[in-house]
């Protein structure tokens, strides 16, 4: 079953959004070892996020991008965030903070499973 790109993201964003854990595919090589391409993410719904985070958030242009949150900064009010791919060559466009859905908690590929307790990282061996 294929779901238009548009009911994906409301899909993620309301389950996210009532406080419920998502898990996805990753698409992409732009968090290299981290999140490998065809990868199982898990993503949590979150409160407060802070630099080194692994987030998912929507960008300027709708998409949904899990990458690494580097920097935080206040501007007229509003707090911003700048994410960087880990293998990319430059880091993302700004966006606000409330572009936030959630914050990567695991990660499964090639039969092992790496989960983050903000900061703290830890594998598993499942085979």
């Amino acid at each position: 079953m294929k779901i238009p790109a548009e009911e994906y993201r409301e899909l993620v964003r309301g389950l996210l959004a009532d406080g419920r854990p998502v898990t996805f595919l990753a698409t992409g090589l732009s968090m290299g070892g981290t999140i490998p391409d065809g990868a199982e993410v898990r993503v949590h719904p979150v409160q407060q996020v802070a630099r080194g985070d692994v987030v998912l958030y929507e960008d300027a242009d709708g998409n949904l991008t899990c990458h690494r949150l580097v920097r935080l900064w206040w501007q007229e009010k509003q707090r911003f965030m700048q994410t960087w791919g880990d293998t990319a060559d430059r880091p993302d466009a700004p966006v606000p903070v409330n572009r936030v859905l959630g914050v990567v908690e695991g990660v499964k590929a090639l039969g092992a499973v790496r989960l983050w307790w903000r900061g703290l990282r830890a594998w598993w061996r499942t085979k």
